[in-house]
């Protein structure tokens, strides 16, 4: 190009590159924040940040109700043997409250996307006021175990109520498939710290009560079920404070038509907007035809019937067929667990090795720990794994360690094979959920996640009874046995139909 000649945009541009191509090149480094953020999305905290306040609210619920569980759990058979009943009768009470209580849930969840999840879970949180101010104030046998059943007071600790399906496929509504299995992990990990902190909390509590204010150990009982109370209006003020976000769109439409009716009950002329609003779904199309059968003098029976049926959940064929395959599957997963719950684990670990309460405190305090890690962790394995690959992955290791417990016969090595156990039994559980709400309509998950929770919660009911027997007989290591060879056939069964599923039903 010649001197005072107008260089051409292409001719500029090259000039231009080969200038910055000679600059020495300059980088800055990652601002910490930056770190920060790509810390916090891989351990799953990123997900819970960013997620709506409906999500939030429902996994602070979770905590203040596990924390509310683990206090009432810890001193139930405590206070019914201070009010004088037998053990016979304590024990009758456990297994009828149990049964009662998985009858609740099913009806609940049953009937919670019709009747709208604020609805289901603000009739629960009442009912476990309820129940615990009977708790503080009545010692006839046959009020608390009403009040236990109708309030899902829970012997075992775990959740029998309707509340964990509610909230589970709630959070499936919520949230995107991608950041399903970070919630659920979170879930997980706060419900097992607000249990640990509930047990902990309960036993200073009332040592200190005991010891320091002089009250009986009635009265210090009864305090702790004021406390439950007082958590259970916690939990109502909450569950009123939740949006319709979190309701199907179909309750929706149904409530704003039952609305409009009773506004306009006296106008007989339907608005454009109404016609619209019944025209835009299928089920309420339903209701006008079903309007039209009674107005010809069809059957009122099958009115009602039609009007019934829409409260009740529909589950697809594919659904159904899958809950063939996952109810018997979960089922095994649960009797095994059963067979070695707490309870026997303790009673197991006092007589082999002598230990104290204390030492058995600190012991499961440390599984507590280990487990909120195991499920803080999971969320990071799942993206690497995938769901299934990691509910098996991790599963069948702690299934194998159960198995090794009544081996060895030094305490510490036992304690170090109850903390990994500890730690890799909670990893599956955030990666179970995410599958069942991934395999399943969004429609269905609330129903389909009672289902599934009511057989686990009968099945385990079965394990105890049998770990009794061969207990009593000197013979306690064969249900450890037991336990980790379903718990590994249930990973078999898991793997074998489901590792090739399409987990994208959202």
């Amino acid at each position: 190009m010649t001197r005072g000649q107008i260089p051409s945009s292409a001719e500029a541009a090259g000039a231009l590159s080969t200038e910055l191509d000679n600059e020495p090149l300059i980088t800055t480094a990652a601002p910490s924040g930056s770190k920060l953020r790509q810390f916090t999305r891989e351990i799953g905290l990123q997900a819970l940040i960013d997620a709506p306040s409906d999500v939030r609210i429902l996994c602070f619920q979770r905590v203040i109700r596990m924390l509310a569980y683990g206090q009432a759990t810890l001193i139930l058979t405590l206070y019914f043997s201070a009010l004088g009943f037998s053990d016979e009768l304590i024990g009758f009470f456990m297994t009828a409250t149990l049964f009662g209580d998985v009858g609740i849930s099913f009806i609940l969840t049953m009937f919670a996307d019709a009747l709208g999840r604020r609805r289901v879970l603000i009739i629960g949180c009442a009912l476990m006021c309820f129940s615990g101010i009977v708790f503080a104030i009545s010692d006839n046998f046959w009020i608390l175990l009403v009040a236990a059943i109708a309030g899902v007071i829970s012997p075992s600790g775990n959740e029998v109520g309707p509340f964990r399906a509610v909230e589970e496929s709630t959070l499936a509504h919520l949230v995107p498939p991608e950041s399903r299995s970070d919630i659920y992990s979170w879930y997980a990990l706060l419900g097992r710290l607000g249990a640990a902190v509930g047990t902990v909390s309960c036993g200073t509590l009332v040592q200190a009560l005991q010891q320091k204010a002089g009250w009986s150990n009635v009265r210090s009982y009864r305090f702790i079920y004021i406390f439950y109370s007082t958590i259970a209006v916690i939990k109502l003020y909450t569950s009123y404070h939740l949006s319709d976000a979190c309701e199907l769109d179909s309750f929706l439409q149904r409530n704003k038509k039952w609305k409009m009716k009773a506004n306009d009950s006296n106008d007989d002329d339907e608005t454009a907007e109404d016609a619209l609003l019944l025209e835009s779904t299928e089920e309420l199309e339903e209701d006008l035809r079903d309007e039209v059968v009674a107005e010809e003098g069809g059957s009122s029976a099958v009115t009602r019937e039609s009007k019934w049926r829409r409260f009740l959940p529909q589950i697809s064929a594919r659904s159904r067929k899958t809950l063939l395959i996952l109810i018997p599957l979960f089922s095994m997963d649960a009797f095994g667990q059963g067979l070695v719950n707490n309870s026997w684990l303790t009673y197991y670990f006092s007589e082999k090795f002598g230990i104290h309460e204390a030492s058995l405190g600190g012991m499961f305090f440390i599984g507590n720990f280990f487990a909120s890690l195991g499920a803080l962790i999971a969320a990071s394995t799942a993206k690497r794994l995938g769901i299934v690959q990691t509910m098996v992955a991790t599963h069948v290791p702690s299934s194998i360690i159960l198995g090794l417990i009544p081996i060895t016969n030094s305490f510490p090595v036992a304690i170090f094979l109850f903390a990994i156990r500890s730690g890799t039994n909670m990893m599956d559980t955030a990666p179970r959920q995410v599958f069942i709400s991934s395999i399943v309509l969004k429609e269905e998950r609330t129903s389909v996640m009672g289902l599934a929770n009511v057989f686990r919660t009968l099945s385990q009911s079965i394990g105890p009874s049998i770990t009794g027997a061969f207990a009593q007989r000197g013979k306690m290591w064969i249900s450890f046995e037991i336990a980790m060879t379903v718990k590994v056939l249930y990973d078999v069964g898991i793997l074998g139909f489901f590792l090739k599923e399409k987990l994208d039903r959202s």
